[in-house]
């Protein structure tokens, strides 16, 4: 019987570097592929499940197919929540952690807005 393991199994496997953290959370830049890159893309994935679901594999990444088509591609990582997140709110999220990840993004990119 062949069993899985998830030591063994690589998901994540796009490069990426982290260009901003705050608290528990953590936006990662991804290496980008092509030399012209069209207006960023901030992906905010759920806040109960880990973000490497959109970077799985290589073959399986949603991550490297928009960065073939030229997108400058960034994630945010809620990390593992803990007893001291209990009182965070929507509002916290949104208006907090998003929108400094937007700003983030923006002055970096010296633009006006992004694709979220």
């Amino acid at each position: 019987m062949n069993l899985l393991h998830q030591d063994k199994i690589q998901v994540g496997v796009t490069p990426k570097v982290e260009t901003y953290w705050e608290d528990k959370i953590i936006l990662y830049r991804f290496k980008p592929v092509v030399d012209s890159l069209n207006i960023p893309i901030l992906i905010v994935y759920a806040l109960v499940n880990r973000p490497y679901i959109v970077d799985l594999q290589e073959e399986r990444s949603l991550v490297s197919n928009l960065l073939k088509l030229g997108l400058d591609v960034y994630l945010i990582d809620w990390g593992y929540p803990s007893s001291d997140d209990c009182w965070l709110t929507l509002d916290k999220y949104i208006n907090g952690y998003i929108n400094n990840c937007v700003d983030v993004v923006c002055a970096h990119r010296n633009l006006q807005q992004i694709n979220l």
